[in-house]
């Protein structure tokens, strides 16, 4: 009778097991829909996508350009030194606000369509257009500041009028040229030979019509002559029959023979000749 009980508490329990096994199992049929991925796959999905999303934008990130006002102003700068062979130091600044722009790629190229008629100016409308990949962006009229910084010739003390100018005179410092009203002496200018037309105060440029060509040989002085012919050179003096300042041709008149040549203003009381 005891052998009986164990087997039957034996089967049931066996019974009960594959009972909960089979309703796992269906369990398992009735939630489950075709498609549909584990919370696992899912999961790896959706970092899957998010990576490949954020590749996209870095991709579209190093592709794109900001066109700036600074770069735009760069180029306008490199277009107007060339076009007017400027000397010195161009810096141009906007008297409008400029939108940056985003390009495609980096690939873009700026097109001055007009330059200022009478030269460039303190003020002015620079009128270009943009290209990008091949293609017109657009056009533009944009108002600028222009400043031209240039080594000049600035006066120490004030030097009257007919005042040979001595170099000792004068400083170096960069202005503004385009501020300016007239054209500054070149820094390259060699000096010697010239006088001042008027009175310049101190502290002041020294301007192309400040100047005069001061006569380095007088007339009826003796002359120094120095007559080349290949590599052989003679120096003689003559008397001069006019005046002369650097770079002038003057006629003189050799005391010896009593010919009249005529001959190059070098230095002062100097003057070369060619046979």
């Amino acid at each position: 009778m005891k052998g009986f009980l164990i087997r039957m508490i034996t089967s049931a329990a066996s019974f009960l097991a594959a009972t909960v096994l089979m309703y796992a199992d269906v369990s398992d049929l009735i939630n489950f829909s075709p498609g549909k991925e584990t919370p696992t796959k899912q999961k790896s999905s959706e970092v899957g996508k998010k990576a490949t999303s954020q590749n996209a934008v870095a991709s579209v990130s190093d592709s794109i350009f900001e066109l700036t006002d600074s770069i735009v102003l760069k180029a306008l700068e490199e277009q107007l030194i060339k076009n007017y062979n400027l000397k010195g130091d161009l810096s141009l600044s906007p008297l409008q606000p400029w939108k940056t722009m985003i390009l495609p790629s980096s690939s873009w190229k700026l097109e001055m369509t007009q330059y200022p008629s009478g030269g460039l100016e303190t003020r002015f409308h620079a009128r270009f257009k943009i290209h990008s990949e091949g293609r017109l962006i657009g056009e533009w009229t944009w108002l600028l500041r222009a400043e031209l910084w240039q080594e000049a010739f600035i006066t120490r003390k004030q030097m009257n009028a007919g005042t040979s100018v001595n170099i000792a005179d004068l400083t170096m410092r960069k202005v503004d040229a385009l501020s300016l009203r007239d054209t500054l002496v070149p820094s390259t200018t060699v000096l010697n030979g010239y006088a001042t037309k008027h009175t310049i105060s101190a502290n002041k440029p020294l301007f192309l019509n400040d100047l005069d060509s001061r006569a380095i040989v007088q007339k009826g002085a003796m002359t120094k002559v120095i007559a080349k012919q290949g590599a052989l050179e003679i120096t003689l003096v003559a008397r001069a029959m006019e005046d002369g300042a650097m770079g002038d041709v003057v006629t003189l008149r050799n005391i010896d023979s009593n010919k009249r040549i005529q001959g190059e203003v070098i230095d002062e009381n100097t003057v070369r000749v060619y046979f």
